[in-house]
């Protein structure tokens, strides 16, 4: 004791302690009582009410939980304002909107039709997207043909690594570009980067509805998001093939030359008011029909008068195909070699045209003969795409002994028909030149 009857402070810090300790004790012997009264309440009001007030913890009095809430508080609260990760199940920094249009989706295409649609990929933020690319999912039977237009946003969007679609691709996909993030204007609009994408599409598809599905993703998002499609309405159409093909493909001055002309059609719908035209070279006089066949009907009928140079078959219905075989349409004719022909080469030109528009576009693929003394006289068609088949003049001299005079006799030139995308021939494409006499040499591939 001190001299005003006062312990030293080292005993009343010792006895304040002591003091808490038998508090603690006397509070957690409280709460063991508290808990004893509540299961003896609950035992006597049944098993449920018991297990329920069972304390879940042993151990852990309602003290201890109120300290270990307070040490967490601080934790939890650091963590709330922490932002949230891409890819940690927190959402992505950026939110990329995808959507496919079709310029006229009410309108229904035909097999051979080349539609256009606009691919559109915008930001609606709030981050930047970087490494976004974009692909569109093509239903059977379409496929990719080229890209018309790709317009982009000049300030907010930068295309990092160029990737485009592969021609006839059923997946065609675009790429690499980074969109900023969106940006207040000073009017209050919000100005998000965007980038559209016009292509078209080469249709050849049964007739039916279809859809066209967009997808996009990016390193900022989280996979790959799905946009809205659009409608592709195809119809039942025609589709016209043609072959041609001249008997003999070697003839001389009052010779007659067979032709066979075939038209197929392996579309889904009738092709109607199909209009044959064929076009002969100057050598050439129409002499008459010899038949026509298929399972063509034909109503208003046009036919060519005799020696004509300008052929039209008129009124032609071609069905669709079936499991027999494609619709079909088979002119047989002949024409007379008129007595002032020069010796060369030449072609007979076919057109074939439907009552919409619809012109059958084919590729005349074939090679000239090769350059010679003399050399061959060739007739080309003018239209693009109009298939064409040549039959060659053979020993027949030409005004003042040129095409056609050979220093060392007569001889012979012979000419296959050409080939052509669509289209057969007879023979081999190949010209050769003979005579008794070893002159002039052959010709060939």
């Amino acid at each position: 004791m001190d001299r005003g009857g006062r312990r030293p402070r080292r005993h009343r810090g010792r006895a304040r302690r002591r003091a808490g300790a038998a508090a603690s004790r006397r509070g957690r012997l409280s709460d063991a009582a508290a808990q004893r009264r509540r299961r003896a309440a609950a035992a006597a009001s049944g098993p449920a009410a018991a297990l329920a007030a069972q304390d879940p913890e042993p151990g852990l009095t309602a003290t201890g939980l109120r300290r270990a809430l307070a040490r967490l508080l601080p934790i939890l609260v650091l963590v709330a304002g922490l932002p949230a990760l891409p890819g940690c199940g927190g959402g992505s920094l950026s939110s990329l909107v995808v959507s496919l249009n079709h310029a006229d989706s009410t309108a229904a295409v035909k097999a051979g039709d080349t539609p256009s649609f606009t691919l559109s990929i915008v930001n609606s933020g709030p981050q930047a997207a970087s490494g976004v690319s974009a692909r569109v999912e093509l239903p059977d039977g379409v496929t990719y043909l080229a890209t018309e237009n790709i317009d982009i946003d000049p300030y907010g969007v930068l295309r990092t690594q160029p990737q485009d679609p592969g021609v006839r691709s059923n997946n065609p996909a675009w790429g690499v570009w980074t969109l900023n993030a969106p940006v207040s204007l000073a009017d209050g609009t919000v100005r998000r980067p965007h980038v559209d994408i016009t292509f078209t599409v080469n249709v050849q598809s049964r007739a039916g509805t279809f859809k066209l599905v967009p997808h996009v993703f990016s390193d900022s998002t989280d996979g790959e998001v799905v946009g809205k499609g659009a409608n592709l309405t195809v119809g039942p159409s025609g589709h016209l093939t043609v072959t041609i093909a001249a008997v003999p493909n070697r003839v001389k001055r009052e010779d007659d030359v067979t032709y066979l002309l075939t038209v197929n059609n392996d579309g889904s719908g009738p092709s109607s008011g199909v209009d044959v035209l064929i076009t002969l070279p100057g050598i050439l006089a129409f002499t008459k029909t010899e038949r026509t066949g298929g399972n063509a009907a034909r109503s208003n009928a046009t036919d060519p008068a005799p020696n004509a140079v300008v052929i039209d078959y008129g009124g032609w219905t071609i069905p669709p195909g079936n499991n027999a075989g494609p619709g079909r349409l088979t002119i047989v004719f002949k024409a007379h070699v008129v007595p002032s022909a020069y010796m060369g080469r030449y072609t007979v030109t076919v057109q074939i045209t439907e009552a919409n528009g619809t012109v059958t576009m084919l590729t005349d693929d074939a090679e000239g003969l090769p350059p010679a003394e003399p050399e061959p006289v060739s007739v080309r068609p003018l239209i693009h795409g109009v298939l064409s088949s040549p039959v060659a003049l053979a020993g027949t001299p030409g005004p003042s002994g040129r095409p056609g005079r050979a220093p060392h006799g007569p001889r012979e030139l012979a000419c296959t028909p050409s080939s052509s995308r669509g289209a057969t021939s007879t023979g081999s494409p190949r010209a050769t030149a003979s005579s008794s006499t070893g002159w002039p040499p052959r010709w060939g591939r």
